[in-house]
């Protein structure tokens, strides 16, 4: 709602409707201004028909026969239901224009407010970078000093590199040979000055004048001339593009908008595309993306990445931040009324269009309605609806091209809706822009950081960062490389060497330590060459000399260079020996083409072997661009701009992150501590397995140092949340007086000329001021973070470690810099809210992580043979793992199972560490055992819902003949309690011999107003069809407040019982198919068949079906079979009562099958307690001890296993796994972790939930909590006196437990 943009008819995929989103305020704003300007050109290029029709929207979206949509799965989302909805665009009549006006001035509306905020501090700053200046460009002192025409380069010099001049800076033939570096610094590659710089800003909508002001008057600066006496620029052309002649407005050299849909006025732009001295930029603002769904807003943008912007073109988009649910609520629906009033102006509007006024209460009319303002948490986005008033209300509905005139009638209470507005964290937003193929450039916020405006670029070439998608990627990112992945790959390379490296560069070392950069141009193809004709048995490439000249660098031992412990090629000793460049580039074409030839020739045909050839040629071009880019940067001062990409305004970039750092605090610095666990490295991947099989698509590749898969144990230990950062590192040298020190300063690091203890830093756009990288982290060789990290109290991590601390922040995550989303550093992201509530824990800033752990042969390691060598070679005592990935880092090389390595003492590379600190591992001797503390999602504004089980009758496990049969009285007594005391739900159990579930959850229901009933349902015992007509209808008279869970079968001789004799492999089969059924019959609005291995029918449809459109399915279990179904099928998935570490690593296994199926979600994690509570300590413990001594004496009784004639209890081994589980966690000790007691299990032999949780309601509160900041939402605990237990809980630790989530929200 409320946005800046006017409608265009565009279409996309996902929404037919999406282009035509929410129009502007301003045509009433803007009209009085124009007055004062010449009467603006308007270009219309809008066709005979524009194809949009408010009234052909509005029917299309009231007609009957439209699908229910539940907005979100909760149960609750469900009284939000839809069929119907109303065009965005009846908002925007004059009268609704009028009171958006108002809607701005509101204290309550913070979107406008906020953008303004950020446009009146940082206009010009904005405009500058989005025409590629620098920001300083229209500062006073800087129009003072100069003479314009800075091309981007804000006036700097770039020196020649600290080794020296060039061969061809000296010599004229060999200047002729390879080219000359100095021509086109600082001017694109042109001699002389640039004329005619030119900018065109085109605006999506005529935008909002009270701001579009602040982007105008400082482009309007830029075409002033300098003390110089040019201007930057000389002529900027800004264009509004609407599909209303009378909205547009415009200034500045040339007057003008465009009539046109979205389509239309980018197509045209699109046929002009920029030149070298033409900047274009599109303009957002408003935050109108949020009027898109998701999908559709990757669609849209990905539709101007490809069809208006070229590489370095720019946007300028505003995006809504805010997640504060109260700001939110009153932002769309002030106390004034003011929002309502424009809702229900937008009724009346749609009303007039559709059938004009109405005498009497029908039609579509504001007074039949009521307007419904929702924040949807879970999806992140603001909903408006206008709700029925009446009953049986009937909206005429006039003809179309499309339909006749018909009448259509609303239900009381019937939701309409009218516009959605989604928001955006900033991680959503860089994931968004990623899936587009754009990369963020800059950024800036208001003072409250509640909106952002973001300047992205189409860069010159694009790789999507797997790990931010929203979706799971189509094709296996570690699989074979398309065709595309290998255009995309040369791309980058192109860039390196042709547009970053000057020609008179490829003659000289940087870094003694390696070769010439030539070699390296043809070491790519000479690499790949020689492994394709290996395959093909074909001849080598021509000349067939470069096969030898190229195929091997050099690795030369950094503590005596002179000696080099692998073979390596022989290179030339003189210049002019070396191939030229346009030999070499000939040499690359002819490669490039064969492997093109690969993909063409090979549909179908490809082989493991070939396929795994393919992805190593790859993975060391990506390798090496890598290599290429360290190299170069110790020539910084003597590189090109990079082609493609906007130079970084470092001085701008780090005044933001100055801000941020400092409204972030202590979170930088926060110490992570980590339980003892075990992580899995590498994955398996062996070369031998490779034969002639056919290539699998689902097969991840690797090199031999991360194969096979091994699981190691990780003893407890603590580690920083962020690595060290030039400030840091440079504090200490300071502190240490080691800043004279050669072996101590990186490398990364320049002496500044300002002095000899001051530095500057190395980019690929040249040194740059140490205060503009001061929160960068640190590139330094592992012997110089050693030192630090020694005198810090700390060490460098071991490669376990990283691996456990990396799983919950991956290196390619939306927040991570690499895949050249940035060609330099960047702060390290510090630990943030997610949309979840739970804390994402950002990124490293773009480089390399040092690990303690030295590169040796691990268990299971084979050396490659397609390859030998390849880390063998460096099994020397001297190379360290080093693990992520940099900015210059292709994604698929950033995998958790990559392992890269460099010598300790190396000190060129991009690599960083954070400091880790061991932590003790023995336990303190005490009854309670101390809670673990781990790097896991501690969730602000957490929730946690609680579940109890109601038995039919009053027996329990201490008094078994406390009761029998069914007690309707108790079960409504029990179950009105546990709604009295706030329990969310109670579970009816299933038992072969037990109670029908649906029956008493009908009377539960019937009897109780809140709580919902978990119906437990074993397969075998009623169809699925049966089942989904039978859920459906109870959770209609329940209103929506039932859950299924499905009982797979833990053991065979209770599913005998009632003649079901699969084993457990097939029912997990049953239930996968069971569940899918399920879904199946309750969306499927036709007829449909089956025909699966357990179940077939033909022809069905149910005529109910659940309230909220779908009922959460539950599944829980502890076997791998459990994990599959529960994690790719399931809305919940339950646990017993286990360790916090274990518990942590099934909630992992079952995510993991989540994002395995694809999923966007993850089911929600319900873990069972049986808690034993008192008013001290003594009494907690004294209950636990007496409640043992019960369960004890029952099972030598024989109530919890088998009676042998002796009377005895025989000790039968439980089937299912959870149950084994418990067993054998018990044999650990009684009491694990904070509280948790398991006595209780091995008395009852592990028979369903059975671990305890023993203390006052204090401890056993924090106990819940320590799962609750793991991941569980579903917290089920019942004791062992059903009822008074249930209220105890209810009294004492349900309030403790809330409050303690309030708590943990405050402090973070």
């Amino acid at each position: 709602m409320k946005t800046s943009t006017h409608p265009s008819s565009s279409t996309v995929a996902h929404d037919p409707h999406a282009f035509s989103k929410a129009k502007g305020h301003s045509a009433r704003a803007t009209s009085a201004s124009a007055t004062a300007v010449p009467s603006p050109h308007i270009l219309d290029l809008r066709g005979s028909d524009i194809g949009y029709s408010l009234k052909d929207e509005l029917i299309k979206g009231l007609a009957d026969g439209q699908p229910r949509i539940v907005p979100g799965e909760s149960p609750d989302d469900a009284k939000y239901a839809y069929t119907r909805t109303l065009d965005t665009l009846c908002l925007y009549s004059d009268r609704g224009l009028d009171i958006y006006e108002k809607i701005t001035e509101l204290k309550e509306y913070y979107p406008f407010p906020c953008e303004l905020e950020i446009l009146r501090k940082y206009g010009a700053e904005i405009v500058c970078r989005m025409f590629g200046e620098q920001s300083e460009v229209l500062t006073d002192e800087y129009l003072a000093r100069t003479d314009g025409g800075s091309n981007g380069e804000g006036g700097d010099e770039r020196r020649s590199f600290e080794h020296g001049p060039t061969p061809a800076a000296s010599d004229g033939a060999l200047k002729q040979r390879w080219g000359d570096g100095a021509v086109g610094i600082n001017n694109n590659g042109v001699n002389g000055g640039l004329s005619g710089r030119s900018g065109i800003a085109i605006e999506l909508g005529s935008g909002s004048l009270a701001k579009t002001k602040h982007l105008l008057q400082p482009m309007a600066r830029l075409l002033q001339p300098t003390a110089g006496g040019r201007a930057p620029f000389d002529s900027i052309e800004y264009k509004a593009l609407d599909v209303e002649p009378q909205s547009l407005v415009t200034t500045l050299t040339k007057l003008g908008g465009i009539a046109a849909t979205y389509d239309e006025g980018l197509a045209h732009y699109h046929s002009r595309p920029s030149t070298s001295n033409q900047s274009k930029s599109l303009l957002w603002l408003g935050s109108s993306i949020g009027n898109f769904s998701r999908p559709d807003a990757v669609e849209f943008l990905k539709k101007i990445a490809n069809t208006v912007l070229q590489p370095g073109d720019t946007m300028v988009i505003g995006v809504d931040n805010c997640a504060d649910e109260s700001m939110i609520r009153t932002g769309y629906d002030d106390p004034q009324g003011v929002t309502r009033s424009f809702i229900f102006e937008g009724v009346d509007h749609a009303g007039r269009a559709l059938h004009g006024v109405l005498d009497g209460a029908g039609g579509l009319a504001s007074k039949n309605f009521d307007y419904i303002s929702r924040w949807n948490a879970q999806i992140g986005r603001h909903e408006a609806y206008v709700q029925c008033k009446r009953d049986d209300l009937v909206i005429p509905l006039p003809s179309s091209d499309k339909s006749p005139a018909r009448k259509i009638t609303l239900k009381k209470n019937e939701m309409v809706r009218i516009e959605v507005s989604y928001k955006y964290t900033h991680v959503e937003a860089l994931a968004l822009f990623n899936a587009a193929g754009l990369r963020l450039v800059q950024q800036w916020q208001d003072s409250r950081r509640l909106h952002s405006i973001y300047l992205i670029e189409k860069p010159a070439f694009h790789f999507p960062l797997h790990a931010s998608l929203t979706v799971a990627p189509a094709v296996n990112p570690y699989g074979l490389p398309t065709l595309q992945d290998w255009e995309t790959m040369w791309k980058c390379w192109d860039t390196i060497t042709r547009g970053i490296i000057p020609h008179d560069l490829l003659m000289s070392k940087p870094i003694p330590l390696r070769h010439i950069i030539l070699f390296y141009t043809g070491h790519i193809p000479a690499f790949a060459g020689i492994h394709l004709c290996r395959y093909f048995e074909e001849a080598p490439f021509e000349p067939a000399r470069f096969a030898d000249l190229f195929e091997r660098g050099i690795d030369p031992d950094v503590s005596d260079p002179s000696k080099i412990n692998h073979w390596h090629s022989e290179v030339p000793e003189k210049a002019d020996e070396w191939p030229s460049l346009q030999e070499i580039t000939a040499y690359q074409d002819l490669v490039r083409e064969r492997i093109r030839k690969v993909y063409s020739a090979g549909e179908g045909n490809m082989t493991m072997r070939l396929a795994r050839i393919m992805f190593m040629i790859f993975e060391h071009e990506a390798m090496h661009a890598e290599t290429l880019v360290y190299i170069a940067l110790q020539a910084s001062n003597s590189l090109l701009p990079a082609p493609g990409f906007q130079k970084p305004d470092f001085k701008s970039l780090s005044a933001f992150s100055d801000r941020l750092v400092a409204a972030e605090g202590d979170i930088r610095r926060q110490i992570v501590s980590f339980a003892a666990t075990s992580v899995v490295l590498g994955h398996n991947d062996a070369e031998v397995d490779d034969a002639d099989a056919k290539y699998d698509p689902s097969h991840e590749f690797g090199w031999d140092t991360e194969n096979p898969r091994r699981e190691v144990d990780v003893p407890a230990f603590r580690i920083a949340a962020l690595p060290v950062s030039n400030g840091e590192y440079l504090e200490w040298l300071q502190a240490t007086n080691q800043v004279s020190s050669a072996e101590m300063v990186p490398s990364s690091w320049a002496s500044s000329s300002t002095g000899p203890a001051t530095f500057s830093v190395k980019t690929l756009y040249g040194e740059i001021p140490f205060d503009f990288a001061k929160h960068w982290p640190c590139s330094a060789s592992a012997i110089q973070l050693q030192a630090f990290a020694k005198a810090k109290g700390g060490r460098l991590p071991t490669q376990a470690e990283m691996a456990v601390f990396q799983r919950q922040s991956p290196v390619d995550s939306a927040t991570g810099n690499v895949g050249f989303q940035n060609l330099h550093p960047t702060p390290p992201v510090a630990p943030h809210l997610q949309r979840d509530g739970s804390i994402g824990f950002g990124s490293d800033g773009g480089v390399w992580m040092w690990t303690s752990t030295v590169l040796d042969a691990h268990p299971g390691f084979a050396p490659s043979t397609i390859y030998p060598g390849y880390s063998s070679d460096f099994h020397d005592g001297t190379h360290l793992v080093v693990v992520g990935g940099s900015y210059v880092t292709p994604p698929r090389l950033a995998r958790r199972t990559f392992v890269n390595f460099y010598q300790a003492k190396y000190p060129i590379a991009i690599r960083d560490s954070v400091l880790a600190i061991s932590s003790p591992t023995q336990r303190p001797k005490r009854r309670h055992a101390p809670p673990l503390s781990l790097h896991i999602t501690p969730r602000s504004e957490m929730t946690v819902e609680f579940i109890s089980l109601t038995p039919a009758n009053a027996a329990d496990e201490l008094n078994p003949t406390g009761g029998s049969g069914v007690d309707p009285e108790y079960i409504v007594r029990h179950s009105r309690a546990l709604d009295d005391y706030g329990f969310n739900y109670t579970l009816i159990p299933y038992g072969s011999g037990g109670p029908d579930p649906f029956t008493i959850g009908a009377t539960i229901i019937a009897a109780t107003k809140n709580i919902k009933v978990i119906i437990a349902l074993r397969l075998n015992t009623i169809y699925p069809t049966v089942a989904a007509k039978a859920l459906a209808t109870l959770d209609h008279l329940s209103k929506g407040r039932v859950v299924v869970h499905f009982i797979a079968g833990g053991s065979d001789a209770e599913q005998a019982k009632e003649g079901d004799f699969l084993n457990k492999e097939e029912r997990y089969e049953r239930l996968e198919e069971y569940i899918r059924i399920l879904h199946k019959a309750w969306s499927s609005s036709v007829p449909f068949d089956h025909e699966g291995k357990h179940y077939q029918f033909k022809n069905f449809l149910a005529s109910v079906r659940p309230a909220g459109g779908k009922i959460p399915v539950s599944v829980g279990g502890s076997s791998p079979e459990a994990y599959r179904v529960g994690g790719s099928l399931a809305d919940i998935f339950g646990l017993w009562g286990e360790p916090l570490k274990e518990t942590k690593e099934q909630i992992d296994r079952i995510y993991a099958e989540a994002a395995k199926a694809g999923r966007t979600d993850r089911p929600r994690i319900w873990v069972t307690f049986r808690p034993i509570i008192g008013a001290t300590e003594d009494v907690a413990w004294a209950k636990a001890h007496k409640t043992l001594e019960a369960l004890e004496r029952n099972s030598h009784a024989g109530i919890y296993g088998v009676v042998s004639a002796k009377g005895a209890t025989k000790d039968a081994e439980p089937q299912n796994v959870g149950s084994q589980r418990l067993l054998e966690i018990a044999k650990r000790g009684e009491v694990q972790d904070r509280a948790l007691w398991y006595p209780t299990v091995t008395a009852t032999g592990a028979r369903g939930a059975s671990t305890a949780l023993v203390g006052t309601p204090e401890v056993v509160a924090d106990s819940i909590l320590d799962y609750v900041k793991l991941g569980a939402e579903l917290i089920s605990i019942r004791g062992y006196d059903n009822l008074g237990d249930a209220i105890d809980y209810g009294r004492f630790i349900l309030p403790k437990v809330r409050d303690g989530l309030k708590a943990i929200g405050k402090e973070q």
